[in-house]
């Protein structure tokens, strides 16, 4: 068995010279997407969000035509180690799509990944007369329920999970408030089944621990990358035989010896939706205060953003009182808490470069590379903020109500109140 670094959750910002996920960068293409994850971020499996997007799926088409993508044994599509220049090896890319839904007059985003471009285009047949334009990226299919979505994504031999499911903004648990048992209305079935919960940038292990309902359920940490930079930010680690489809269902559904082994992701305080915020009068809830989804001081509860934390805690004590209890962590793997090299003080862009060219991976940096080889490719300064990072001893202020949030080299405070697992 073998470790594979995924994120399995990044978007495609223009594909042909068309635009394609109007809310990501333009420079997002296919190719600089498969650069960045090989060559900078040390990726072996990366999970494209828009490939029933018309460009996106013409330009994968072609790409298979032309050699620079091949049906990897299994599923998937592996990416020739000569295409796109500067790479380094071989690349699973797993095709996937981001579908909005309205789930009780909530949008709501799902996941689904498939096993080839085939079933792509067969998907994308049986949305596109629901959607406005299927030739963007993150369309809402009209008419259409997750038990539906999860019925044609299990018939074309995929996979389908909620992502971002905490976030207030298009998460299931974030924007219903509802549990796992809500999601298909009663639905009964053998389509109607979550494959996986994408946890998001403002949750990690602990957190998600605390809902009882999601026990058994696997996670994963996923970046929602629309950028190059962040691609990475979030990441799972799978022990799979070897780069397949197939193989990233079984290790899912933890069969066969396969599994997540890990997650590495942001300190759930650095996410900007971890503490819920009013936008009326600017507050946000402080780390040590009681978990809130109203704003004690201007009383504006329609203003409030909901935070991650807050919402999580409030719905665990709802549900504790009903009997779901809670999930114990030691049943998940762990999550290493990382600050990206992007939110740490000091550590400019040409440092971030010499140390990504030099080690070859953002993870690599974050967590493995002695300090003293840090301090000889970026300067000692670099090296003890990027060593303070991984040791957990900067100070983070918690983002809330959109804004992010933020790291300094000021010691560590440890916040009162609820523990955010280290």
């Amino acid at each position: 068995m073998e470790g594979l670094l995924a994120d399995l959750h990044v978007h495609t910002g223009r594909a042909r010279g068309r635009p394609v996920k109007v809310t990501a960068s333009a420079r997002l293409t296919v190719d600089a997407a498969l650069c960045e994850a090989r060559c900078r971020k040390g990726l072996q499996v990366i999970g494209l969000a828009d490939c029933l997007a018309g460009p996106v799926l013409a330009e994968l088409r072609l790409r298979e035509e032309s050699g620079d993508l091949s049906t990897a044994p299994g599923g998937g599509l592996i990416a020739a180690a000569s295409s796109p220049p500067r790479s380094r090896g071989g690349l699973l890319l797993v095709p996937g799509c981001e579908v909005e839904l309205l789930v009780y007059g909530t949008p709501v985003h799902f996941l689904v990944y498939l096993p080839d471009l085939a079933a792509c285009e067969s998907l994308r047949t049986a949305l596109a007369p629901r959607m406005r334009n299927p030739d963007l990226g993150c369309q809402r299919a009209h008419g259409l329920g997750p038990a539906e979505l999860a019925s044609l994504a299990h018939e074309f031999g995929g996979v389908f999970g909620l992502a971002h499911a905490f976030t207030p903004h298009r998460g299931y648990f974030g924007g219903t408030g509802r549990g796992l048992g809500d999601l298909f209305g009663g639905g009964t079935g053998a389509g109607c089944s979550v494959d996986f919960v994408e946890m998001g940038l403002s949750a990690d292990v602990s957190m998600a621990s605390l809902l009882g309902e999601l026990a058994g359920v696997p996670l994963l940490a996923s970046s929602d990358a629309h950028g190059t930079a962040t691609i990475a930010r979030e990441a799972t680690l799978l022990q799979v035989e070897r780069a397949s489809f197939q193989e990233l269902k079984h290790a899912l559904a933890g069969q066969r010896g396969r599994t997540i082994r890990a997650y590495y992701g942001l300190d759930p305080r650095l996410g900007k939706y971890h503490r819920s915020a009013c936008k009326a009068c600017g507050w946000t809830a402080a780390a040590g205060d009681p978990a809130t989804l109203e704003c004690p001081v201007c009383g504006e509860s329609r203003r409030v953003v909901p935070g991650v934390l807050d919402r999580i805690l409030v719905l665990a004590g709802a549900w504790g009182a009903t009997g779901h209890g809670s999930s114990s962590r030691a049943e998940r793997p762990p999550y290493h808490h990382q600050v990206p090299l992007s939110f740490l003080p000091g550590v400019g862009r040409v440092a971030r470069d010499k140390l990504l060219v030099r080690f070859g991976s953002e993870i690599a940096v974050l967590h493995r590379v002695p300090q003293a080889d840090l301090a000889l490719c970026a300067g000692e300064a670099a090296a003890g903020i990027i060593v303070a990072a991984r040791r957990g001893e900067l100070s983070l202020s918690a983002g809330g109500g959109g804004t992010f949030g933020r790291a300094s080299a000021a010691p560590r405070v440890p916040p009162p109140g609820p523990p955010v697992s280290r």
